[in-house]
């Protein structure tokens, strides 16, 4: 079923280096929307228990919690509307559930984001490298969600 709707499409499976670009340019907006975040409820760049006081566990909760919110607002909104986020958009990426051929839904692309790709870093992000190495280009969080980035075809 997946080569069906690959073959359907026009594209093809996007490679590991395409990918990490697009990675780095999500990062970058998403720093970026962070920032005022971190600005009013700043956090120590060490974690040290001894100096934290209510005030520092109350930043990290905010800090951690926004970040969340924005994974979810994020990366749903862009994969359930328009197939990417900007930066996967601006290299001609597309994400699809390879069960069904459509946009990810904000519940998968939450996951996928968050315990999908957490699971692809755990082992010296040999999760990630599999999109290089695999034919089909998935990385860990890819099998683990049913997704597929895919590379329009010019």
């Amino acid at each position: 079923m997946e080569t069906e709707l690959i073959e359907q499409r026009k594209v093809r499976p996007a490679g590991f280096w395409v990918r990490l670009v697009a990675t780095i340019i999500d990062g970058v907006i998403l720093s970026i929307v962070h920032w005022p975040i971190n600005r009013m409820f700043p956090t120590p760049y060490h974690l040290n228990t001894a100096q934290f006081d209510t005030t520092t566990y109350f930043n990290v909760v905010i800090n951690g919690l926004f970040s969340l919110l924005a994974i979810f607002l994020y990366y749903g909104w862009f994969y359930k509307n328009k197939g990417g986020t900007p930066g996967k958009l601006a290299l001609d990426l597309t994400v699809i559930n390879t069960e069904t051929g459509q946009n990810l839904s904000y519940l998968r692309s939450f996951f996928r984001e968050t315990i999908g790709k957490f699971c692809s870093a755990m082992i010296f992000g040999i999760g990630f490298i599999m999109a290089a190495l695999r034919s089909d280009k998935k990385a860990l969080h890819d099998l683990i969600m049913t997704t597929q980035v895919l590379k329009k075809d010019d």
